[in-house]
């Protein structure tokens, strides 16, 4: 009976919370990792698409585990909540802290300001199919993005953590006018993995930024 109740429950798995193919985990290579996450993007839940953004900007290294990270929730049960909290707390402020000047610099177009957010091998994707690997390059097109998609407005809703890595996803929205005037409004979601480098400072490792298609938008 027990067994039936399993293979019932398998039959129902939600696809949103399916592992990456099995082969591509283990032999993938990042530019495959990548393009699996542009295709579960559309599809999946905002906690899934995280999971997978981690899994794929490893570049094939283990994350540590929680347990043995100072501050990371699961170290001992007494201290259990208080230590989740404050190292969540600390995880949060630093994201905000590096969305808050990465707002600027796109609001300035200034790529240089932009570029020193990122590591020396971030990859950045965004909605126009526009794409950056390494500092330089995702500075290079920071500089450029603003003038074709506008201001954007970008929000931490959902943020996952463990050790130095940690995930974010949540809604932007581009504001861009046209020459005659008119403000064109489009929304969607975007994915970003952050490391932690020199003690304190949370760095980008990969972002995507996705608009999808409007219903009346050709294929």
């Amino acid at each position: 009976m027990m067994g039936n109740g399993r293979a019932a429950r398998e039959r129902v798995r939600s696809p949103a919370t399916a592992a990456p193919p099995r082969r591509l985990r283990r032999e993938g290579t990042r530019e495959e990792r990548m393009n699996v996450i542009a295709r579960y993007g559309r599809a999946r839940s905002a906690r899934a698409l995280m999971l997978i953004a981690l899994w794929a900007a490893l570049d094939g290294a283990a994350a540590p585990a929680a347990a043995t990270q100072v501050g990371v929730p699961g170290m001992n049960r007494r201290g259990r909540m208080s230590e989740r909290d404050r190292y969540y707390a600390l995880v949060t402020q630093g994201l905000h802290l590096t969305t808050s000047d990465w707002r600027e610099a796109w609001d300035r177009s200034d790529g240089d300001a932009a570029a020193r957010l990122y590591v020396e091998d971030a990859e950045l994707r965004l909605p126009d199919g526009s794409r950056a690997v390494g500092r330089d390059a995702v500075g290079a097109l920071l500089a450029d993005a603003p003038k074709r998609l506008g201001t954007v407005e970008l929000r931490l809703e959902r943020i996952d953590a463990s050790g130095r890595m940690a995930a974010a996803s949540g809604a932007l929205t581009f504001r861009h006018r046209s020459p005659d005037g008119r403000t064109r409004v489009v929304s969607g979601y975007h994915l970003t993995v952050f490391v932690q480098e020199n003690g304190d400072v949370w760095r980008i490792r990969f972002q995507v930024l996705v608009v999808p298609p409007a219903p009346d938008d050709p294929p």
